[in-house]
């Protein structure tokens, strides 16, 4: 064939997570008895009164184009929400409605990226940031967390930033790995960033109401004025209230990154779904209720999770403090085999949990750490105990 696809399409490879999910499908849809915990996304339907509100506004014609930035009732009700739950003071002007987190960021680094630029990511980090950052041509930069509570350090923040940092990727709660910033912690970062004023944080919140054990979410827009003036806030519906599939997401900014993303918005996907926006005001609306009784499931299994998981030999467990996964350091059983065949890297663990035991996780080469693996609990408390019933058996066969 005459003609070639593009550089950057080459640096894109297929979300693990989604392509193990669609795996798990086939699998299950041939008669195996697989169990799947793989998913980012809750188990539980979107609650009955955002989907009747989706249907009314398809019944009254809600179906046409909508302004980039999305309609002004949902980005006030989206910043005066995110006000009263980190202590900011945004208006609907910050906020950029977008067709899911993902749209989101990209948005946000289309705005604020320039071909050469770095932008710092903690390292695991969620799968698609460096592809997001790729796209743009910009760099992308890690800092291995494993050492340091799989948080960012400031002093290794500090040691690598250069001039062309443009951004920094703070994840709060964390996928994958599960945890949680501290206010003390973000301010320490403060502390090092202020003293770079080109640099942009973007604070990827979407786990921000799932966390446990009493705990409480801090952005990092809440630090200081000042580092609300440089943060992005990324965020949306899909955990909290089981809409992924809705993709819709929104970011919050200054007038100037708003302004550029909406632009951005506007040449590409136009507006986000106008059922969604509508189905997302409802959610919004009617307040947090039904996302806590979702919580205090994910709290239930998260437990199920830590005692299990605490009965296998030889692995180590990420605080479970948010979000609904469990990331695990195998480096233990990397190198042993099953049957003359020898586990070498996480891909090679998954793919022999998956063949052998037929349980499904996600590869933590995925994430930046080939020596891990990440479990999802949004799943059935049977799925679960299953699931890691198998992960154990797995690990023990080898030898």
């Amino acid at each position: 064939m005459g003609f070639h696809l593009s550089e950057r399409s080459g640096l894109i490879k297929p979300s693990e997570t989604i392509r193990l999910s669609s795996l798990v499908k086939e699998l299950k849809n041939s008669g195996v008895d697989v169990v799947n915990l793989t998913a980012g996304e809750p188990d539980f339907d979107t609650p009955e009164h955002i989907r009747k509100a989706a249907e009314e506004a398809v019944e009254k014609g809600y179906t046409r184009y909508l302004p980039s930035a999305g309609i002004k009732d949902l980005r006030e009700i989206i910043a005066e929400k995110t006000n009263n739950f980190i202590s900011t003071s945004y208006t609907f002007e910050n906020v950029v409605v977008c067709a899911g987190c993902k749209n989101a960021i990209f948005n946000s680094l289309m705005a604020l990226c320039d071909p050469g630029d770095e932008v710092i990511i903690p390292s695991p980090y969620w799968v698609s940031y460096p592809y997001l950052v790729e796209l743009t041509g910009a760099k992308p930069v890690y800092i291995d967390t494993k050492k340091t509570g799989f948080l960012l350090d400031p002093a290794d923040l500090s040691d690598k930033i250069t001039d062309k940092t443009k951004a920094v990727f703070i994840n709060t709660p964390s996928n994958p790995v599960g945890n949680v910033y501290s206010l003390d912690l973000l301010e320490a970062i403060w502390k090092v960033l202020e003293k770079h004023p080109k640099i942009i944080v973007i604070s990827d919140e979407i786990y921000d109401h799932i966390v446990f054990e009493g705990r409480r979410h801090h952005s990092f827009a809440n630090v200081s004025e000042s580092a609300a003036e440089r943060t992005v806030i990324v965020n949306g519906v899909s955990k909290t209230f089981a809409m992924t599939g809705w993709r819709l997401g929104w970011l919050i900014a200054g007038t100037e990154i708003a302004s550029a993303a909406s632009k951005i918005s506007s040449h590409t996907i136009s507006c986000a779904c106008s059922v969604s926006q509508m189905a997302a005001l409802a959610a919004l609306k009617e307040g947090f209720d039904c996302v806590n009784k979702m919580k205090e499931a994910y709290e239930k299994r998260k437990n199920i999770v830590r005692d299990m998981l605490s009965e296998i030999p030889s692995i180590i467990t990420a605080p479970l403090q948010g979000a609904f996964f469990a990331w695990i350091d195998i480096s233990a059983y990397i190198g042993k085999a099953f049957k003359g065949k020898v586990i070498t890297s996480s891909d090679d663990m998954t793919t022999y949990l998956l063949k052998e035991k037929h349980v499904a996780l996600v590869p933590g080469q995925a994430f930046g750490d080939d020596k891990a693996v990440r479990i999802s609990y949004a799943a059935s408390e049977g799925d679960i105990r299953k699931g890691i019933e198998r992960f154990k058996e797995g690990l023990l066969a080898l030898n």
